[in-house]
């Protein structure tokens, strides 16, 4: 494949979301929509170290790479959650004293969070993030772009058996988080390489994908805020305590069970999706 006007190398691509990432640090705003932009890159990132590890077959080169900016990560999630709950528990429209204890306890957690996020800020290791800038730029930069895209085809097939492997076992959510990870590392990888040379039949792959992602994304907001929700109660009001957010909480329990559901369905045809489209030598 040759480089046009109108596309860009991955290489190119992994390094535009490392410069990225660098201005987003300087500005280190921790509104809602920062988060979840710092959050998407930080993703991006690991899913470039997951495929260098693929194509260079050295196991513990994901976590090594990815040290530097796993507090980064770790922390803004504090946020992100915090923010989440906040937003799908007014939408319950729960009212009462302990309903407002709920929303303090969240932003406690927020404010703990950010108090986090701006100590893994001040103590982020550049030097070691320009290293494994450095050391994926090589990898990346050392295959011309026909062997690079037949190693991001083999590392999406491979997601794609670790995904079927996962739909055999129960419906954990473990198991479910595995999925979502695999799903959102292959997507990340396709949209890299339609980024770099656009082709009209990614757009259906595309779309299943997100499809997918959506199932995944009302799931797991349901499981966190049911998970905040039960240790919120636990901390706060005991075991036995506050009626309406134990009813809330069975509420929540009952709606994720049908999502689980609709979740492995789609995550199945995705991952069949994804199979037969890179399965093929002419989609690559």
């Amino acid at each position: 494949m040759t480089k046009t006007a109108n596309t860009t190398t991955l290489p190119e691509l992994y390094i535009e979301k490392f410069q990225e990432l660098t201005k987003w640090r300087k500005r280190s705003a921790t509104d809602k929509r920062s988060i979840h932009e710092l959050r998407r890159c930080l993703k991006d990132l690991y899913a470039c170290f997951d495929l260098v590890t693929f194509i260079t077959h050295q196991r513990s080169a994901s976590q090594n790479y990815y040290h530097s900016f796993k507090k980064l990560f770790q922390s803004a999630g504090m946020i992100r959650e915090a923010q989440v709950n906040k937003s799908a528990f007014e939408e319950q429209a729960v009212s009462g004293p302990d309903a407002k204890d709920y929303l303090r306890f969240l932003k406690a957690q927020k404010q703990e969070g950010k108090k986090r996020f701006k100590k893994a800020l001040k103590h982020f290791d550049v030097r070691e993030a320009q290293r494994a800038e450095k050391k994926i730029s090589t990898v990346l930069k050392g295959m011309n772009e026909k062997l690079l895209f037949e190693n991001c085809a083999a590392y999406i097939q491979a997601q794609a058996g670790k995904i079927d492997q996962l739909l055999k076992l129960d419906n954990r959510s473990v198991v479910l988080h595995n999925i979502r990870k695999r799903i959102k590392s292959a997507g990340i990888v396709v949209r890299m390489m339609h980024k770099a040379q656009p082709r009209k039949d990614h757009e259906a792959l595309l779309r299943s994908i997100r499809q997918t992602e959506k199932y995944i994304g009302q799931w797991h907001d349901k499981r966190v805020l049911h998970n905040s929700l039960k240790q919120f109660i636990k901390k706060k009001c005991g075991e036995d305590g506050s009626v309406k957010l134990g009813l809330l909480k069975k509420h929540l329990k009952k709606e994720e069970e049908p999502l689980r559901q609709q979740l492995k369905k789609r995550s199945g045809e995705t991952m069949l999706f994804l199979r037969s489209f890179f399965g093929s030598a002419q989609n690559v």
